[in-house]
């Protein structure tokens, strides 16, 4: 398929076995990542049934849980920050990855942790904390993130799970688009 004399997509060979490896070098290219079928289905166009699936490329943060947000009475994210200076400050949030699998956990963790007043010494996004319910600054989380905005907010972040073998205090920024704090 060509639109104004470029190609949409190309078809490649298949790669059947190793997945990860693939990933890994589709990473080190600097892909965006790589998408997968289930060898034994068979191909029909627009189908998302599950057949399918993406692995991106995307760096792991640990993150401090400063609060949480509900819409209703269902969970909508997380408010997160990182020590920077001896100062926890805001990096934005967390709004997807949640499953129902690792939800009831992570809210036992959040409500045993339950603070009165917003624990962030330097807040860089004032109105995403709205409505937060917050927590005690104990709790880390590991998030995929696509990148960090110029205000250093994480962009795109995904949960993918508690991090009960790290100490809040050790979470550090391992990268931002401008030294946090400035």
């Amino acid at each position: 398929m060509a639109r104004a004399g470029k190609k949409r997509f190309s078809f490649v060979d298949d790669h059947a076995g190793d997945g990860a490896g693939l990933l890994k070098a589709a990473c080190n290219m600097k892909l965006e990542g790589i998408v997968s079928k289930r060898i034994a289905a068979p191909y029909s166009p627009g189908n998302r049934s599950g057949i399918w699936t993406k692995a991106k490329c995307r760096p792991s943060q640990e993150l401090v849980v400063g609060g949480w947000k509900m819409t209703g009475a269902a969970f909508r994210s997380l408010a997160v920050r990182a020590y920077v200076g001896g100062k926890l400050v805001h990096v934005g949030t967390v709004g997807t990855g949640f499953k129902k699998r690792n939800l009831p956990a992570l809210m036992k963790a959040l409500k045993g942790r339950e603070a009165k007043a917003s624990p962030f010494d330097v807040v860089n996004d004032p109105k995403s904390l709205r409505e937060v319910h917050w927590v005690k600054p104990t709790l880390v989380i590991e998030a995929e993130i696509a990148s960090w905005t110029s205000d250093n907010l994480v962009r795109q972040a995904s949960y993918k799970g508690l991090r009960e073998d790290k100490k809040a205090k050790a979470v550090v920024v391992e990268f931002a688009h401008k030294p946090l704090g400035d």
